[in-house]
C-alpha cells in the first residue's frame, strides 16, 4: 500500500513537471511578444494585453493597437491619431507610418486622424490612412514596402 501511495505520488509529479515544461515556451513566445510590441512603437508602454493584442501608449499620450495571430505573428497595427503623436515602426521591410505619411504629404496629400496596417490578400501589406481633400474626408491605400499610393476615395 505504501509502495502504491509512493509510485501515484511520483507519477502526479512527473505529470506536473511535464505540464510546466510545456507552458514555458508560452511564456517566452508572450516575453518576446512584448519585446517586439515595444521595438514597433519606440518608448510606448505597453497598457493593456487583451489575449494577443497590445494597446501601447505613444510617447505623446495616444494609444496604438498591435495584433498577432494565434501562432505570434504580426497580424495588423491601428491608431486614432496620426500626425498627433502615433508612432509605428513595423520593421521587417515595412515602411514606418511616419514615413508613409511623409510621402504622402510631399504629393501634396492631407493625411491626419485613423490609420491602419494589415495585409491585404491581393495587395500584401498595406496601410489606410484617412485624411482631407478639398475639405472633404478620404481615405488612402499605401503599399507599406514602397509608400506608393494605390487608391484614395473620397
Amino acid at each position: 500500500m505504501f509502495s502504491n501511495l509512493f509510485v501515484k505520488e511520483r507519477k502526479m509529479k512527473r505529470s506536473l513537471f511535464i505540464s510546466l515544461l510545456m507552458l514555458l515556451p508560452i511564456f517566452a513566445i508572450s516575453k518576446a511578444t512584448q519585446e517586439l510590441v515595444t521595438s514597433m512603437v519606440p518608448h510606448g508602454v505597453i497598457t493593456q494585453k487583451i489575449g494577443k493584442d497590445f494597446l501601447v501608449r505613444t510617447k505623446a499620450g495616444t494609444k496604438v493597437t498591435i495584433e498577432f495571430d494565434r501562432a505570434g505573428i504580426f497580424d495588423e497595427a491601428s491608431g486614432l491619431n496620426l500626425g498627433k503623436g502615433d508612432i509605428f515602426e513595423p520593421g521587417n521591410g515595412l515602411l514606418a507610418l511616419e514615413t508613409v505619411a511623409k510621402s504622402l504629404e510631399l504629393k501634396g496629400h492631407h493625411i491626419i486622424g485613423e490609420w491602419r496596417l494589415e495585409k491585404d490578400s491581393k495587395l500584401g501589406w498595406v496601410y489606410d490612412l484617412s485624411g482631407l481633400r478639398d475639405e472633404a474626408d478620404v481615405n488612402y491605400v499605401v503599399d507599406a514596402r514602397n509608400s506608393q499610393l494605390i487608391t484614395s476615395d473620397k
